[in-house]
């Protein structure tokens, strides 16, 4: 995946439901269409929702959880924890990362790194996107800087996460802008391994 980074240490809780993610108030999509560029406005009402999150939320609790978590070295606790950032990581970077040139590829990434709830959305918005996104000549690339898990279930195959990404947008008749972005997913674990079910601005 394009400006994937390499990191240890990845979990967040999740939304009371996928309205939390799309469209509602103080919903990450919301939030993110009043800061964004001229040129971005309207692009992704919905499907974009990971594209378009508050920059900054929620500090202080922000920085609370990730030094809980980050000090949890439990050895059995260890080899799930990477395995799930690693998926984390992965996922969220994958979830941000679109260039109009290649936008089917990269709809079908979307798709790979999602499940539940949230896949379905991104699927049934797909004609939209696909349109706006060439319309509008959007290319958005993703860097982790860091993520550590907050709640691993290993059970019941449910993990949080914590992570902040530097994303870079652009699009036709604009500058790109690079925004560093707090956010909390959450995970399910299945035939495939795990994917990314919620995403929302960190608060």
């Amino acid at each position: 995946n394009r400006g994937t980074k390499s990191v240890s240490g990845l979990t967040v809780r999740r939304p009371a439901s996928n309205s939390a993610v799309f469209g509602r108030p103080l919903s990450a999509i919301g939030a993110i269409l009043q800061q964004a560029p001229q040129w971005t406005e309207g692009v992704f009402q919905r499907g974009l929702v990971v594209l378009t999150v508050v920059a900054v939320l929620g500090a202080g609790w922000f920085g609370f959880d990730w030094l809980r978590a980050a000090n949890d070295e439990r050895p059995a606790y260890a080899a799930d924890r990477d395995t799930v950032l690693h998926a984390a990581g992965e996922g969220l970077i994958t979830l941000h990362t679109i260039d109009y040139r290649e936008a089917e590829n990269d709809l079908a990434g979307w798709y790979e790194v999602t499940t539940g709830g949230l896949r379905s959305d991104l699927e049934a918005d797909r004609a939209k996107q696909l349109d706006q996104t060439k319309r509008k000549q959007i290319v958005s690339t993703a860097a982790l800087v860091r993520a550590a898990v907050t709640e691993l279930d290993k059970h019941a195959g449910t993990a949080g996460v914590i992570v902040v990404l530097d994303v870079e947008l652009a699009g036709k008749g604009g500058k790109p802008s690079t925004e560093r972005r707090r956010l909390n997913a959450e995970l399910q674990r299945g035939e495939q391994g795990w994917r990314v079910t919620s995403v929302e601005a960190a608060s």
